[in-house]
């Protein structure tokens, strides 16, 4: 039983319980190309909550590339290398999609400054805040 909303409710978790995926790690994902049959492995951050990647088989992520950004909506990971990743990256935090939890590879963890930046991004996208800092361009 888990309280929310101030009501109890029955959670299911995902059986498998080694894994507990939280915000800001840096998973390995399998993701589809864009104009193209067939997929490539790729970097992905978590941005969903503990509590929804504990009672989900899935996780929303955000891509990672090494693209230089080109955008409002892509943010430099600085400490690419302690986040798990091999070359210099960045998140494009627009390009937010579910994946399952069952074939992902964990690699590190994105530092909490960056994590932040992200969640403010992907609000402002979604339109979730009103008081979020405008993007500086």
């Amino acid at each position: 039983m888990t309280k929310m909303n101030g009501q109890m409710t029955t959670t299911k978790r995902w059986e498998n319980e080694k894994r507990k995926f939280r915000p800001g790690d840096v998973v390995i994902v399998e993701l589809p190309f864009r104009q193209k049959p067939g997929s490539k492995t790729r970097p992905a951050v978590v941005v969903s909550s503990e509590y929804h990647n504990q009672a989900r088989q899935d996780l929303v992520v955000v891509s990672v590339s090494s693209q230089p950004v080109a955008g409002p909506w892509d943010l430099n990971i600085e400490h690419w290398r302690e986040a798990g990743l091999k070359i210099p990256s960045k998140v494009v935090s627009d390009q937010i999609m579910t994946v399952f939890q069952d074939k992902l590879k964990l690699v590190g963890h994105i530092d909490p400054e960056t994590l932040a930046e992200i969640k403010v991004k992907v609000a402002l996208i979604l339109e979730l805040c009103s008081d979020c800092d405008e993007l500086d361009g």
